[in-house]
């Protein structure tokens, strides 16, 4: 990728974050004027802010899922798919400078989630119960918000901090037998 298109899309996705943190609703122009590009520079990238969305959703999804060697993680070793989970999403806050609030993010994190669960069920595992991991990993997105609207640097350290628990939880639901 060329390094131009690279800084770009970096400082749109950054800008995108930090008026998220800040702002209920903003216009492209705020966008912009935050990324310091031009409106013509957004539109040659992208259709609008969902097209904007949609692909950085793409973008988060497959970084996320190349940073597992094996998505059938979460059947196997789910400490290590929440392990992995964890370090990439605090990667990205420290990446970005930035800790923002759950609240802020969870469209996103919804549709990672949505992003996720199509290609869970587009794999071919047997002896597991995919609803029961889809369930489980919707769970990591609960235990996230179950404490309000927290920053999510503070969220992932409470979750790491009872990974263990939750690991145990996993498994016994995954492998729960009729």
């Amino acid at each position: 990728m060329d390094k131009r298109i690279y800084k770009t899309q970096k400082a749109v996705f950054q800008a995108y974050l930090e008026l998220l943190s800040k702002h209920e609703k903003f216009t492209i122009k705020d966008l912009c004027d935050t990324a310091g590009i031009n409106k013509s520079t957004f539109y040659r990238n992208y259709k609008d802010i969902d097209d904007f969305q949609d692909k950085l959703i793409d973008k988060i999804t497959d970084e996320l899922l190349s940073k597992f060697e094996n998505i059938n993680y979460l059947y196997t070793e789910p400490k290590k798919f929440y392990e992995g989970l964890i370090q990439l999403l605090e990667d990205g806050c420290r990446f970005l400078n930035l800790n923002i609030y759950i609240s802020k993010i969870l469209p996103i994190i919804i549709k990672l989630f949505d992003k996720i669960k199509i290609y869970l069920e587009k794999k071919e595992v047997t002896n597991y119960n995919h609803n029961r991991a889809l369930f489980v990993a919707g769970g990591f997105l609960s235990f996230l918000e179950r404490n309000g609207d927290i920053l999510l640097l503070d969220a992932l350290k409470d979750f790491r901090e009872n990974l263990d628990l939750i690991t145990s939880f996993t498994e016994a639901l995954i492998n729960y037998k009729k």
